[in-house]
């Protein structure tokens, strides 16, 4: 979506939500191993609350601290691209995906 919608090429590797059945072992916050585990039935998902209803205000704030990567460059491209076409669309019927978070929340039962 960050390309399709900003023309950044991010990776995102972040496991937001994990069910341990005790067969994964986490060497740290960016990968399962072992790595045959990711490619299985639905076993992870990633909620990613990065455009909320008041991102903007947040993310300006962001951009001009300049303490994240490059100087929070994704940040201010965030913003550029929002500041030039107000009627950006972060959703595509084709690829993207209405969540129920009522069913979210069951997997971690």
């Amino acid at each position: 979506m960050r390309t399709r919608a900003f023309g950044i090429k991010s990776s995102i590797q972040k496991i937001s939500l994990f069910k341990y059945t005790g067969n994964e072992f986490i060497a740290n916050d960016h990968f399962i191993f072992p790595y045959e585990l990711n490619n299985t039935s639905l076993r992870h998902i990633l909620l990613h609350y990065k455009f909320q209803p008041d991102f903007l205000a947040y993310y300006k704030t962001l951009a001009s601290e300049g303490v994240h990567w490059n100087g929070s460059s994704e940040y201010k491209k965030y913003l550029n691209v929002f500041e030039t076409n107000n009627e950006v669309d972060l959703f595509d019927k084709s690829i993207s995906m209405e969540v129920d978070y009522d069913e979210i929340f069951e997997l971690l039962k």
